[in-house]
């Protein structure tokens, strides 16, 4: 089985400690992307839920990813960032998750890694804000994070 990136990784952790996975495509639902996960794609139709805007057969437009980050960054709370290139689609998911107001977070990564750029720039511009106080307390008491310096988006 063939894993690729972050989101269908999260998923897999998910569905192995009985979560409710809950996974927007950016294909029909018909029509799942990429095709070698289409083994985890039903189990999370089983187990959870899978959203799709498009029709059931849609193919996987490069235009359809920005559009299914839009719902992804609407779901939730917050957001965490774990790995993010500078210029990605989780850097539109973060933008659109600051347009509704949420609360972002970042997880740095290793100094070198493309991967972690996008996280860089994130606690970057995280460092220049005033931290909220209150806020961190409270997200100190949900997550360890020893080595995880967190910042919060006013």
């Amino acid at each position: 089985m063939t894993l690729v990136g972050i989101d269908i990784l999260s998923h897999k952790i998910c569905l192995e400690n009985r979560g409710v996975p809950i996974c927007v495509l950016g294909s029909g639902l018909l029509n799942y992307y990429p095709k070698e996960n289409s083994t985890y794609f039903d189990q999370i139709a089983k187990n959870g839920c899978l959203i799709s805007e498009y029709d059931l057969y849609a193919n996987p437009d490069r235009y359809n990813f920005p559009a299914r980050n839009r719902i992804i960054s609407a779901l939730g709370d917050g957001l965490i960032v774990v790995e993010a290139k500078e210029k990605s689609g989780t850097m539109i998911t973060v933008k659109y998750a600051l347009d509704y107001g949420k609360d972002i977070a970042a997880v740095p990564g290793p100094i070198f890694w493309e991967k972690s750029t996008g996280n860089d720039v994130i606690m970057y511009v995280e460092a220049i804000r005033s931290v909220n106080i209150k806020r961190l307390g409270k997200f100190r008491k949900n997550f360890l994070y020893t080595y995880i310096l967190v910042y919060y988006l006013e």
